[in-house]
């Protein structure tokens, strides 16, 4: 979803920001750090909108 957003906005994942890193009374939700969400959504950004990026697996 957040990757979504960005899309729509124009925006890229250095757009992202933090709770701890906008406001310093604020905490991050825990389980995850911040780069690495801005990792994940670059690599859905990455991805052409529209492409199927579904798991194939044989069986």
């Amino acid at each position: 979803m957040t990757a979504a957003l960005c899309r729509a906005h124009g925006w890229t994942d250095t757009s992202l920001t933090g709770h701890l890193e906008g406001a310093k009374d604020k905490i991050d939700p825990v389980g995850f750090a911040m780069p690495t969400m801005r990792a994940r959504v670059a690599k859905r950004l990455a991805v052409k909108p529209g492409a199927d990026v579904r798991r194939r697996t044989c069986r």
